[in-house]
């Protein structure tokens, strides 16, 4: 544990991208086709190439259903599973600060939005170097597991640093939620 951004003593999560990790299963009531919000607040100590904050993986193949991300670079990366070979991503062009606390919110509408995903970063929406259109519902396959602060297949491509209030849910929020 380490301290919230309110500076609350052992109130957020830490991670150290190697060795732990949150593993919440594969629970029906986070399997999503065609309404997603995740929001999430982080602060890296560090970027690694591919900080993955949550992930859930399909049994059959081991690809991800979906993921969200900070890459390197320190960029919002989310990623869509739109059928059993595609994956459709959104990356941000504004960037998380290293030592900094900031909001995450993605959302995604199977019919509103021209069928996009939307990443805001500290309460604004963020413009995008790469955002596919998402036509179809999303692929559920047979999800094995989802994990937290890591890939769901391993300890490595974790967050560095801490996450505090995440909050998934099964429909899409919009501007004012």
């Amino acid at each position: 544990l380490t301290t919230d951004r309110f500076g609350n003593a052992n109130s957020a999560y830490s991670f150290d991208s190697k060795t732990n990790y949150i593993d919440i299963g594969n629970a029906s009531v986070i399997n999503f086709s065609d309404n997603i919000s995740i929001s999430v607040w982080i602060k890296p100590t560090g970027l690694s190439s591919n900080m993955k904050i949550i992930e859930q993986v399909d049994s059959v193949n081991n690809w991800a259903n979906y993921q969200l991300a900070v890459l390197a670079n320190g960029v919002v990366n989310m990623g869509l599973r739109i059928n059993n070979s595609t994956t459709a991503y959104t990356t941000s062009n504004e960037k998380v600060v290293i030592n900094e606390w900031s909001h995450i919110l993605i959302t995604w509408n199977l019919n509103q939005n021209s069928n996009q995903c939307q990443i805001y970063l500290n309460g604004q929406e963020v413009s995008y170097s790469q955002q596919t259109s998402l036509n179809n519902s999303l692929w559920t396959g047979t999800p094995e597991n989802t994990s937290i602060g890591a890939g769901a297949h391993s300890t490595f491509e974790g967050v560095i640093g801490g996450l505090d209030d995440m909050r998934i849910y099964n429909t899409a929020l919009d501007s004012n939620e």
